[in-house]
């Protein structure tokens, strides 16, 4: 964390004159003694609902009404508040933003469904309520003036805080800088809903107001109501939370960082200008494919009973300090979570190739979305919702099978640009782009090592902020950041590094020809592991030994792979035509 100057001060004596460590300037406090002195609350109760947010949110307010006439009872009353976790432009069950041309009364981004739900269904006066995130919002269509936005974050943070607002809708953003006791009741939304975001969710909530405990125990628990699809999420979560927020004696870490350290001394800049051509996905020949398929998909808008699922909620207890076990059952219902099916087929797009709804190169651009039979209301565990998924499957196999990577000469190339370093480790290279890499592994360094003795121009590509190649295959990611960038002649090499266990897959997915829309292909794809292999008739890799390399490439249709006795043999090989 950052620290002011006067204590930053403190702390440099303290090292210099006294030689204190950093293991002497952490104190661990058992969280026993925490729960004892009244700091923070005696309980965490968690319910888990596999329903509308609206149930869940109606959940969280009757417990607070009866938490609030509780309050009115104690010498020092409070109004216990509560905060409402969500993202922010987006729809329901889509990681895209939504469109804000539209009327507020249309719009579906959480804050506002939210919003509306408190003060149209559950009669909150919406002065009470405050949105604290940078929702958007066009000219054309603002919001109406009874709805509190906060969205210029820090800007708005001095007049947010003097409006003692008792209901908070907000993003992560807002934890950083709010604090109140007085907040005792907190819904997560699905897409928050990961066991990092819900523990940084807890300490908001598990602070005691007046730092003591009181009579009625609903004024000593912090209460969680954490919307999910599915049980075995919620199950995950709550298994995260106990490891991490309730052992025997969990402590608090604390590093120390002056304010005035900045990350630009770790940092590199090109020495030398080198572009890429960016890479792109051709999917022309799909488009056909892909409308029969959709074709096929059952219009569920008149309802029925294929369009009905069970649902389930769940309630758990858990007591902090106590190193008992939470206490939780699930209990089904009649019904779960309704939607649209849009949001299901997207969403199932999105589950099985990472890029599915991506307005550039994903299948959702060959698809029309407003097409009438996809505002058909399911729930999410129904007979429908699982038709719309395989039919959401079929699009992506589709897709894949008939689209290809392209050098793509549309768009600008892509520019090397400063990479991070870490100085204290940093290797020089005299053809490098950059003078300094660091972070390379024992084969990594090797190679780079032989790279730059070639005299070609080269350089590290820093993973997830570097050069990308698209890829065409189900899988978490559909992005490929190679190790290495070399330029040969008119051509750049695209080289990646890859140890055993990565090698069956790896292979199979980023080893592929690259059309060119020239005679001469301009970036090519190669990679080097450890040892000699050979590929079986099967199409299955095998180990024959542990000497040398092996220089992977696609070539003919079919992949070939060149046992090397040195690095340096290696690297000529894969920088070859």
């Amino acid at each position: 964390m950052s620290i002011p100057a006067t204590l930053d001060r403190v702390i440099a004596r303290l090292r210099n004159e006294r030689g204190w460590s950093d293991k002497q300037l952490v104190t661990s406090v058992a969280s026993r003694d925490v729960v004892k002195s009244g700091l923070v609350k005696q309980r965490i109760s968690l319910g888990g609902y596999v329903t509308p947010m609206e149930t869940a949110v109606d959940a969280l307010l009757a417990d607070r009404k009866t938490a609030v006439e509780a309050a009115k009872l104690i010498d020092e009353p409070f109004v216990p508040k509560a905060i409402y976790v969500c993202t922010t432009n987006t729809v329901d069950g889509v990681p895209i933003s939504e469109d804000v041309r539209r009327p507020f009364e249309e719009r579906q981004a959480r804050p506002i469904l939210i919003w509306r739900h408190l003060v149209e269904n559950a009669k909150i006066d919406p002065g009470r309520i405050a949105v604290y995130c940078q929702l958007a919002f066009s000219k054309e269509f603002p919001p109406p003036a009874s709805f509190k936005l906060f969205a210029r974050g820090d800007g708005d943070y001095d007049r947010f805080v003097e409006g003692d607002y008792e209901h908070i809708i907000f993003n992560l953003g807002l934890q950083e800088g709010w604090d109140d006791p007085a907040c005792g009741f907190a819904y997560i939304d699905k897409e928050m809903a990961s066991a990092r975001q819900i523990t940084q969710v807890i300490g908001r909530v598990l602070r005691q107001p007046g730092a003591r405990h009181y009579t009625d125990p609903i004024l000593n628990t912090a209460h969680f109501y954490i919307r999910t699809d599915e049980q075995g999420v919620f199950e995950s979560i709550l298994k995260d939370v106990q490891q991490q927020l309730v052992s025997e004696h969990p402590a608090v870490e604390l590093t120390v960082r002056p304010a005035d350290r900045r990350a630009d001394s770790n940092r590199e800049l090109p020495s030398k200008a080198r572009t890429v051509p960016t890479t792109a996905i051709y999917s022309g020949e799909a488009i056909d494919p892909v409308r029969k398929v959709v074709q096929r998909m059952m219009d569920f808008r008149k309802g029925g009973e294929n369009t009905v699922g069970q649902g389930s909620r769940a309630h758990v207890l858990q007591e902090i300090g106590t190193g008992a076990g939470a206490h939780y059952e699930w209990i089904e219902v009649k019904h779960s979570n309704r939607v649209i099916a849009r949001m299901v087929f997207k969403r199932e797009m999105q589950r099985l190739y990472a890029g599915g709804v991506r307005r550039a190169g994903g299948p959702i651009n060959l698809i029309d979305v407003e097409l009438p039979k996809l505002d058909a209301l399911v729930e999410i565990n129904s007979p429908a919702a699982q038709h719309i998924k395989e039919i959401a499957a079929q699009v992506v196999d589709a897709f894949i099978e008939h689209s290809y990577v392209v050098e793509n000469d549309n768009d600008v190339p892509y520019t090397v640009g400063p990479i991070a370093i870490d100085g204290a480790s940093a290797v020089p290279f005299n053809n490098a782009v950059h003078p300094r890499y660091s972070g390379l592994n024992k084969l990594e360094l090797a190679i780079a090592k032989a790279i730059d003795r070639t005299q070609r121009v080269w350089c590290r590509n820093p993973e997830n902020s570097g050069y990308f190649i698209p890829l065409l295959d189900r899988g978490s990611t559909t992005t490929f950041y190679p190790d290495f960038l070399v330029w040969v002649d008119r051509s750049v090499v695209a080289l990646d590094t890859k140890g055993d266990h990565l090698l069956n897959e790896d292979t199979r997915r980023k080893l592929f020809d690259i059309h060119s829309t020239g005679g001469r292909k301009r970036i090519v794809l190669r990679m080097i592991s450890e040892g000699r292999w050979a590929i079986a008739p099967s199409g299955q890799l095998g180990k024959r030994g542990a000497d040398g390399y092996t220089v992977w490439r696609w070539q003919n249709g079919k992949l070939t792979a060149i046992h090397c006795n040195t690095e340096k043999e290696a690297v000529e090989v894969a920088l070859s035509a």
